[in-house]
C-alpha cells in the first residue's frame, strides 16, 4: 500500500513532470534568461545612475524621462546580444549581421512595450515613495521581466516549424 501511495502521490506527479526533457529545457532556458538579464539590469542601472545622479543631477526631466529611456536602450542591446548568442542560440540558425539585426527590430519593438510596462510603476514609485532612481528602476523591472521572457520564447526566438508532407513538426536547430 505504501508503494502505491508513494508512486501515485502528488509529489511523484510533480517530480515526473519536472524531469521530462522538454520541461527541463524550458526551465534551463528560463534560468539562462534570468542570468543574462542580470547583465542588462546592471547596464540599465549604471547608465540610469550615471545620467540621473552624476551627469544631470540638477535636471529633473532627465531623471524622469531621458535617463530611463537611454538606460533602457543600452540594456536592450546588452540583453539582445546575450539572448542571441547565449539563451536562444539553438534557435538562431544562421548567424550573420543581417540575421542579428533582422531579429533585433522585433526584439526592440517588444522591449519598447516592456519599457512602457516598466515606466508606469517607475513613475508611480518615484512620485509616491520618492526613492532613489536606481531603486525605483529595479522595482519597476520586475513588472517587465515576465513580458520579455514570453515575447522572446514565443515570438522573437520561437521554434521553427518544418513542413514535411503536410505535417507540422517542431525541429530543433
Amino acid at each position: 500500500m505504501t508503494k502505491w501511495v508513494c508512486k501515485y502521490s502528488l509529489s511523484y506527479f510533480f517530480i515526473d513532470i519536472l524531469f521530462r526533457i522538454e520541461d527541463m529545457e524550458k526551465i534551463l532556458r528560463y534560468l539562462k534568461f534570468m542570468v543574462s538579464t542580470l547583465g542588462g539590469t546592471a547596464v540599465d542601472c549604471f547608465v540610469m545612475w550615471l545620467l540621473a545622479e552624476v551627469l544631470f543631477a540638477d535636471v529633473s526631466f532627465v531623471g524622469l524621462f531621458v535617463a530611463p529611456t537611454v538606460s533602457f536602450e543600452c540594456a536592450v542591446f546588452t540583453n539582445y546580444t546575450l539572448a542571441y548568442f547565449f539563451v536562444w542560440k539553438d534557435r538562431v540558425g544562421e548567424r550573420s549581421k543581417s540575421s542579428f539585426f533582422k531579429r533585433f527590430v522585433p526584439y526592440n519593438a517588444s522591449c519598447i512595450v516592456a519599457f512602457l510596462i516598466k515606466m508606469v510603476p517607475y513613475l508611480l514609485i518615484r512620485h509616491f515613495a520618492g526613492l532613489n532612481v536606481v531603486i525605483c528602476n529595479l522595482l519597476a523591472l520586475i513588472f517587465s521581466g515576465a513580458f520579455n521572457f514570453v515575447m522572446n520564447e514565443w515570438v522573437i526566438f520561437r521554434k521553427k516549424e518544418d513542413k514535411v508532407s503536410g505535417n507540422s513538426m517542431k525541429v530543433k536547430k
